[in-house]
């Protein structure tokens, strides 16, 4: 249940959780937590849907080292990433589709993620919403905050736009050492 994912949520603030979605999940456009989480969170979807995400910062406003959130499919409305606002170093998004539109007035805004650590990865991911953002907007990552980053297998088909700077269909400001392969945007 949505109460059950909201405990999960707010327990990952100050404790490292592991978690296994069992059901499809509706929200129901109320105001999502904004919980931002130093500890390792590991989701696993297992191919279910939460939908009527209603959030500032995604699913998850920042998600601490070695995080691994897989096999989930996301639908509603974000202003940074729609399944994180920030990815910690050595983390990773995986087989995560995102139909979330994304719609913030900052900077390193993502359709899945909108700041990416060092050593972290999203593969096999895709967002099919609009993301839009002042600047650092893409259609996967916003930006990269370290080095070692990698981004494969992943495309977008929504529109990205920046009001005052960089954007890009993958990502939208680039980093030193960071690897990005298989991916494209319509």
């Amino acid at each position: 249940t949505g109460a059950h994912l909201a405990w999960f949520a707010a327990r990952s603030a100050d404790a490292d959780v592991s978690g296994v979605l069992t059901a499809d999940i509706a929200l129901a456009d109320y105001p999502w937590l904004n919980v931002s989480s130093s500890r390792a969170v590991t989701l696993r979807g297992e191919g279910h849907e939460i939908t009527g995400l209603n959030a500032q910062s995604g699913l998850f406003a920042m998600l601490g080292a070695n995080s691994a959130i897989s096999d989930l499919t996301l639908r509603g409305k974000s202003a940074a990433g729609a399944v994180a606002g920030e990815l910690g170093s050595g983390g990773s998004i995986e087989r995560c589709l995102s139909y979330v539109e994304i719609s913030g007035s900052g900077t390193r805004v993502g359709g899945i993620v909108g700041s990416l650590g060092g050593n972290a990865a999203v593969r096999d991911a895709a967002s099919f919403g609009a993301v839009a953002g002042k600047s650092e907007v893409g259609g996967i990552v916003g930006a990269f905050t370290g080095s070692g980053s990698t981004v494969t297998g992943c495309y977008s088909t929504g529109v990205v736009s920046a009001s005052a700077g960089s954007a890009g269909g993958v990502f939208g400001a680039s980093g030193y050492g960071v690897t990005v392969a298989g991916c494209y945007s319509t």
